[in-house]
């Protein structure tokens, strides 16, 4: 297993990346950001329970007390105040932010979209929870004519090393770049077709029921 030591930084303590470690990282990368010099945050659906109390969970296992944020959205027409399904949940922790960019998580709001090398590195059951917290947050699944699963992100580096790793797990994913409008930049989608879809099931899997129920699997 990969290993974070001290080095030179005194305050930094010494870490396992185990398969929490790496459901952590997953959802980082996909749904998070760090602010400030002593905050780190990931933004969840409230309806997801699952995740919010996993996620709690696992920053209070390691000694931080999470707060959340409800998010507000001004531009809603509905309820120009609230987001009704928003929340941010925040780790104010210097040592946590600290530990994240020795992992990679650097640039603007610690957005490195790339999967950290220490990842890479980890066994196969610490992949397998990386990619769960990534397909949580960033991976789509409904109906479309046929059951599809799809994983979309602006970095085309990111979306072929989680095509790559996916292979590991005898997953195949197509993947399809596409010009959004609105952002005025390419995006690029994996596609899982039915047969593939039923191995990321057996191999990887959704957490929350949201995303089991959507995908249309029990």
């Amino acid at each position: 297993e990969e290993i974070i030591r001290n080095g030179d930084d005194e305050i930094l303590p010494r870490i396992i990346i185990n398969e929490q470690w790496g459901r952590f990282l997953g959802f980082v990368l996909g749904d998070g950001y760090i602010g400030g010099s002593n905050t780190v945050a990931i933004s969840c659906d409230k309806r997801d329970v699952e995740i919010i109390d996993w996620i709690e969970l696992f920053l209070r296992g390691i000694g931080i007390k999470p707060r959340r944020y409800y998010k507000r959205n001004t531009h809603s027409p509905v309820n120009p105040i609230t987001d009704p399904n928003g929340v941010d949940i925040r780790s104010p922790s210097r040592t946590l932010r600290l530990i994240m960019e020795k992992i990679g998580f650097r640039g603007i709001q610690g957005k490195v979209l790339e999967i950290p090398k220490i990842i890479l590195e980890s066994p196969k059951r610490v992949i397998r929870e990386f990619l769960r917290g990534l397909f949580e947050s960033d991976g789509t699944v409904g109906k479309e004519g046929a059951v599809c699963l799809s994983f979309t992100t602006k970095s085309r580096i990111l979306a072929f090393q989680v095509q790559v790793v996916l292979l590991g797990f005898g997953i195949k994913a197509n993947m399809r770049k596409k010009y959004n409008k609105k952002y005025q930049r390419n995006y690029f989608t994996l596609y899982l077709t039915r047969e593939f879809i039923d191995i990321f099931h057996k191999e990887i899997g959704f957490i929350s029921n949201r995303k089991k129920e959507g995908s249309l699997y029990k």
